[in-house]
């Protein structure tokens, strides 16, 4: 069953985890080199920066920046680093912002990479029957208190070293609508930022061609 969906929202959230904390950033002059780099890449002031020492790990250095619709807000530990797109206004952007991030790492080996493709879509078919077409089965008793019903799956890519979780659920926030949610997780890491992101783009493709889902541009 085909369905014609329209997206109405969408969020990204990258992670990252090294594989050994960078106590470079501990010396002052690293710290003034990624705030500079920082500044630059993001056109960001330094009054956008905060720093919290006591969330060394996750959260040193935090920042966040509005583009048009979109915001990206960035956790930078020495640990690990994740930042969240809400709104993406196209592949560019996503391209522009996470390329300027991996960069800032300085070639620091990356042990995890994660991201997170999460989207509520309108369609223009019966929500329940398409979801009755992913996943069929009810348990009897169900039927009279049934109000929605979802599927997940997870995909292993072993040329990779990649787990992808997908989620297909009503939309909590789109009356009728759909939620899809894709989480693309590279443990071991194997690939610099540019190479698992055209990974990510080839396998969502697939997974929306499989879910027989069709966008509307």
């Amino acid at each position: 069953m085909e369905v014609i969906t329209s997206v109405k929202t969408a969020d990204l959230v990258y992670y990252v985890s090294f594989e050994e904390p960078r106590y470079d950033l501990m010396r002052e002059e690293r710290r003034e080199a990624l705030f500079r780099d920082i500044v630059k890449s993001f056109n960001v002031h330094l009054n956008d920066l905060k720093f919290f020492i006591e969330t060394p790990s996750n959260n040193y250095v935090h920042f966040s920046k509005f583009q048009g619709a979109s915001f990206f807000d960035v956790s930078y530990g020495l640990e690990e680093v994740t930042a969240s797109l809400r709104s993406p206004v196209d592949r560019e952007q996503i391209l522009e912002f996470y390329g300027a991030l991996n960069k800032s790492f300085g070639g620091h080996p990356v042990a995890l990479q994660r991201a997170t493709i999460q989207s509520h879509l309108s369609i223009e078919n019966d929500l329940m029957d398409y979801l009755d077409f992913l996943n069929p089965f009810t348990p009897s008793n169900f039927g009279k208190l049934l109000s929605g019903k979802g599927v997940s799956y997870t995909l292993r890519v072993e040329e990779n070293q990649l787990k992808i979780y997908v989620v297909v659920a009503p939309s909590l926030f789109i009356p009728g609508g759909l939620f899809l949610s894709t989480e693309y997780e590279f443990l071991p890491n194997l690939y610099g930022f540019e190479d698992a992101f055209a990974i990510v783009e080839r396998y969502q493709e697939f997974i929306i061609k499989e879910l027989n889902i069709t966008t509307k541009r």
